[in-house]
């Protein structure tokens, strides 16, 4: 069984404002996330940093501010399922034929199938073992180490590189994520991306299913 875990609780400091609740072609970057993941998974849950009122199952990072690995560690505990394919919030071209690749090279050898590219690794658009990753997160912050690529340093990992990635995507394009507004400008145009802010900023939430991390 596979579950499906969103990271939409980082605190967007280069972005300047939430990049979960930025809306592209009609739905936000959280939602169109949650839509390709949801045909591959058994469920879906969003970390996010307080309550938001979201369709989804809930859990509340423990340490906001912390980083991906912190929310990971809360999170993980928390997953009813073998295996939790892990997904950041701010990937627009996320394809779900990368997805399914990541899937397929699941198996019991591996603890990890993790994306390797030339400009390094991706640990927050990966696969990973739960009751191994789930304790791995904890150890590596209690011994300092914060980084998100650290937990697929530390396992068992499938690497898959460039050449078997861009069989399904050919440009990586599922990899290029938003981290400034320049680069959402770059996707959207100025226009656009100011009207997208503002309605981050005032969309109404849905109703909750809220489950929260660990003390």
């Amino acid at each position: 069984m596979i579950a499906g875990l969103i990271l939409a609780g980082g605190e967007s400091r280069r972005f300047g404002s939430d990049k979960a609740s930025l809306r592209i072609g009609g739905e936000t970057m959280l939602e169109r996330t949650a839509r390709v993941l949801a045909p591959l998974v058994s469920s879906i849950a969003v970390s996010v940093r307080g309550p938001r009122g979201l369709p989804w199952t809930e859990i509340v990072d423990a340490s906001p501010g912390e980083g991906p690995l912190a929310a990971l560690a809360g999170a993980l505990p928390l997953i009813q399922a073998k295996w939790c394919l892990v997904v950041a919030c701010d990937y627009p071209h996320l394809d779900a034929e990368v997805l399914r690749l990541l899937i397929s090279h699941a198996g019991d050898d591996v603890e990890a199938v993790v994306p390797r590219l030339a400009a390094g690794i991706e640990p927050l658009l990966a696969l990973y073992r739960v009751d191994v990753a789930a304790p791995a997160c904890r150890r590596l912050i209690e011994e300092g180490r914060r980084a998100a690529r650290a937990l697929s340093l530390a396992l068992r990992t499938r690497w898959l590189d460039e050449q078997a990635l861009c069989g399904v995507d050919p440009a990586l394009r599922s990899f290029h994520n938003l981290n400034t507004v320049r680069e959402f400008e770059g996707l959207l145009g100025p226009l656009a991306v100011n009207r997208s802010i503002a309605d981050a900023e005032t969309r109404p939430a849905g109703s909750p299913r809220r489950v929260s991390g660990p003390e």
